[in-house]
């Protein structure tokens, strides 16, 4: 893990960070793999020296492929609604919260400065959305 620090943004524009997180999320991939990915991008714009491809721990690798694998056991599951925040933690579901600040709160209690994968309960990107059709009522 010598390789990895964790970065703290203040004053970081939330609606940036909403829109990296949606993105992050549209791609399947970590906000941190993300962000990683977009700052490499501008700094390879900069000097190609930087053209080294980001890398992310095992440990949370194999976290996010336990999340994608078991993604639809977790949407069936009726303790959970869509869009609940969900820890990941050694390829299992330790926690989960709709409400994010609190479950960060009780992650860092409880893991410290650990690397968590913490993912929206979402069906896979490009999923189709079902409606159901609304019904005249006479």
């Amino acid at each position: 893990m010598d390789n990895y620090t964790q970065l703290g943004l203040r004053g970081f524009p939330r609606q940036l960070a909403r829109a990296a997180k949606k993105a992050a999320a549209q791609r399947e991939m970590t906000l941190t793999q993300f962000i990683a990915e977009a700052v490499q991008s501008a700094l390879l714009r900069e000097s190609p020296a930087m053209a080294r491809p980001p890398t992310v721990p095992q440990d949370l690798a194999d976290d996010v492929a336990w999340y994608n694998e078991h993604r639809s056991d977790l949407l069936a599951d009726p303790r959970l609604r869509r869009g609940t925040n969900l820890a990941i933690v050694g390829a299992k579901m330790v926690d989960h919260d709709a409400d994010l600040d609190a479950l960060m709160k009780r992650l860092r209690a409880r893991f410290g400065e650990r690397s968590v994968f913490v993912p929206k309960l979402a069906p896979p990107a490009g999923t189709p959305a079902r409606f159901r059709s609304p019904r005249k009522v006479s």
